[in-house]
Order: C-alpha cells, then sequence, then structure tokens
C-alpha cells in the first residue's frame, strides 16, 4: 500500500449547512461594505452625469449649426440681413446656458 492510502483523509462538507461555512465578506466589517457599495453608486451617478452633458453639450452645437445655416445661409438667400451682433449673441448664449447647466449640477 502506498503512504497516501494510509493518511486520514479529510471530508470537506460544502453547502449552506456545512460548519463553518463562510463568505469572504463575512469577515470584513460592515462599514467597510457599506462604503464599496457607495462607491459604487458614486461611479454610477458619474457615469449618468457625463452622459447627460455630452448629450447638453450635443444639443447645443447642433442648435448653433442650424441658427448659423438660417443666419448666413438661408436669411441672405431670402434678402433679409441681420446685423452681425444678433447671431453672435444667439451663439453666446447657447454656449452661456450649456456652460451654466452643467456647472449647476456639478457637486
Amino acid at each position: 500500500m502506498r503512504d497516501r492510502d494510509e493518511e486520514e483523509r479529510r471530508i470537506v462538507h460544502i453547502g449552506p449547512k456545512a460548519q463553518g461555512s463562510s463568505t469572504p465578506l463575512d469577515d470584513q466589517p460592515s462599514y467597510l461594505i457599506e462604503e464599496a457599495r457607495e462607491r459604487i453608486r458614486k461611479a454610477d451617478q458619474r457615469e449618468k452625469e457625463t452622459t447627460a452633458v455630452a448629450r447638453r453639450l450635443i444639443v447645443a452645437f447642433i442648435a448653433v449649426v442650424l441658427l448659423a445655416v438660417v443666419f448666413h445661409i438661408v436669411m441672405p438667400v431670402v434678402g433679409l440681413h441681420l446685423p452681425p451682433i444678433v447671431p453672435i449673441l444667439c451663439y453666446v448664449a447657447i454656449a452661456f446656458g450649456a456652460i451654466l447647466t452643467a456647472r449647476d449640477q456639478d457637486p
């Protein structure tokens, strides 16, 4: 017989009713678990905020492009001419609106 066959065999019980069954998180204090959950919540919130800011900037860019087409192409073809300050003020208003709403939502 081999030496391995003579050794006492260790039996491991698996399952919820097994003695001494624990998860790696059972040894950690509960405040560490709560801190980890809070970090995950904050990361999810940052992702949502980033998406909202990107969407807001895209909408502002599209608005500026559409206004530029109207002010610089369509209106002169129709025979209407505006002073240059009017389109510039529109662009500035859109930029300020996008910047201020993004700044207001930062924590």
